[in-house]
């Protein structure tokens, strides 16, 4: 990101609420992780999942 200029900055995070309380969290984890487009964080519980961008490098999604 140095190499481009690009500085640091909080990205958002989504709550999944259900009956008041929290159920999920949805966090973006990072744009360019090596060998990815990107990372998204889901934990349930004690669960977690990653959902991981991996199409070619700026392919746009279909």
């Amino acid at each position: 990101m140095r190499d481009h200029g690009i500085k640091p900055t909080s990205l958002p995070t989504l709550d999944l609420v259900g009956e008041g309380n929290r159920v999920a969290k949805v966090a973006p984890r990072g744009l360019w992780i090596a060998g990815t487009n990107g990372r998204v964080d889901l934990k349930y519980g004690y669960q977690r999942y990653l959902i991981v961008d991996m199409t070619d490098r700026y392919q746009p999604l279909e």
